[in-house]
């Protein structure tokens, strides 16, 4: 006799602030928009153009923007970065500085912001 569980998702949260740039916002970004994670933090840089590097003939170089990353509900991340659902108050940038984001402002953002559609 075989059961089928019907467990739910983990419940990850991802760290953001302005250090978060480039491959770790494309992956914070993929995670939130298919309802695998929250995001808590800081926004993040905002880093999301894909640039190419041409040699010229005198050995010098031409770097060209070729394209821009979009998280897969399509949100273009360049200069805007990421917002996320339980930020931090505080002037201060520290990993563990309080106040943190409580576990229930954690669970707000994960039913209601990044699941609502799901």
């Amino acid at each position: 006799r075989a059961f089928a569980a019907a467990a739910p998702p983990p419940r990850v949260q991802l760290w953001l602030d302005g250090g978060t740039a480039s491959a770790s916002e494309i992956f914070a970004g993929a995670l939130r928009d298919n309802c695998a994670a929250a995001l808590a933090g800081r926004p993040s840089f905002g880093k999301g153009k894909i640039q190419a590097v041409f040699g010229l003939a005198d050995d010098s170089g031409l770097i060209v923007t070729v394209a821009n990353y979009l998280t897969p509900a399509g949100t273009a991340i360049q200069g805007v970065g990421l917002t996320p659902e339980a930020g931090l108050r505080g002037p201060g940038l520290g990993l563990l500085e309080p106040p943190l984001p409580s576990a229930a402002q954690f669970d707000d953002a994960w039913d209601h912001r990044v699941c609502a559609t799901k």
